[in-house]
């Protein structure tokens, strides 16, 4: 027989956590799995890999390379360029979390309980807005609500996060860090 993979008492501290937090205890699981998967470096959720085998001893250092001759290239390798802009995180009234897009490629804000992150509110929709991905850059897009989005005063549908900021939704305001 195997053992449950979450026992009794992690369950009700989940719940627990999922009332506080204004959510089901399922999405908060999600939320916490996609985060575990992101900082992961993305892939899916396995099984813990077995032991390393030792390593072998090192080879030898290759001589050094020549200088290139100019016009035949060559110079240091540069690293690729990263392909996922820099962490972001959302807080609203104290509650601070990292955005990790779920399996669609969304971060979904607003005061249902299916969202990623709840604003209690009824002046916010119950999905309000979407934090995705755009390249190398943030993008939040208001998703049809009644009570609209508002970045320095003004009322807009989407914004490309490039720096901390606040964000009216409704009469709430979010704040939204980089880095």
């Amino acid at each position: 027989m195997s053992r449950p993979v979450i026992d009794e008492s992690t369950l009700q501290a989940i719940d627990d956590i999922a009332v506080r937090l204004g959510t089901e205890r399922d999405a908060l699981i999600n939320h916490v799995l996609g985060i575990y998967v992101r900082l992961a470096g993305g892939g899916a959720v396995a099984e813990p890999e077995p032991e390393p085998e030792p390593e072998p001893e090192p080879e030898p250092s290759p001589p050094p390379a020549r200088p290139a001759r100019p016009g035949q290239g060559g110079g240091t390798k540069r690293p690729p360029p990263r392909n996922e802009p820099p962490p972001l995180s959302i807080s609203y009234s104290g509650h601070t979390v990292p955005v990790a897009l779920d399996e669609d490629g969304r971060f979904t804000i607003g005061r249902g309980n299916t969202c990623a992150f709840v604003v209690q509110s009824a002046k916010v929709s119950r999905e309000h807005c979407a934090i995705t991905q755009d390249g190398r850059s943030w993008v939040i897009e208001d998703l049809g609500s009644s009570n609209g989005m508002f970045s320095d005063g003004r009322k807009v549908q989407r914004v490309v996060i490039d720096r901390d900021m606040d964000l009216q939704l409704g009469t709430e305001t979010i704040t939204l860090t980089l880095g």
